[in-house]
């Protein structure tokens, strides 16, 4: 997922953990082209992951 104007992948995975209570992987963390994106793991169940999106959104990030 692309991170929003103003983060860094890093400093948006922060944000995500802090804030939405939400984990993801930094981009960056897959190499230079991952800089500017997050990984999702879509290892949970579906209303679990319409959570984590729904506590993104309350951030208006987007």
């Amino acid at each position: 997922m692309p991170v929003p104007a103003g983060y860094t992948s890093e400093t948006f995975t922060d944000l995500l953990l802090e804030k939405a209570h939400v984990a993801v992987a930094s981009g960056i963390g897959f190499g230079q082209q991952g800089e500017g994106y997050v990984r999702i793991g879509l290892t949970i169940d579906k209303e679990r992951l319409k959570e984590a999106v729904a506590r993104i959104a309350k951030l208006d990030l987007f």
